[in-house]
């Protein structure tokens, strides 16, 4: 069910994988940009590679193992 605002074809969602993780930073953690609303925003996905119950994702921020992922998705509008 999408819960975007009428007239709108959008919603806004937080979306979490919790597992155990395993970081190589990257270059914009320390100085991660900032969004309209005064969050923190660490840029987008720019690959994603599943083996099984391990999860490789990479981006600007850097790249993250996460093994055994649980997601959760969370409404941020209305």
């Amino acid at each position: 069910m999408c819960r975007s605002r009428v007239g709108h074809a959008y919603t806004r969602l937080r979306w979490c994988l919790h597992g155990e993780m395993h970081w190589n930073e990257g270059p914009n953690l320390d100085r991660p940009a900032v969004d309209a609303n005064d969050e923190v925003d660490l840029g987008h996905i720019d690959a994603w590679v599943q083996s099984g119950d391990r999860h490789m994702l990479e981006g600007d921020w850097g790249n993250v193992v996460i093994d055994r992922p649980v997601q959760t998705v969370n409404y941020l509008d209305g």
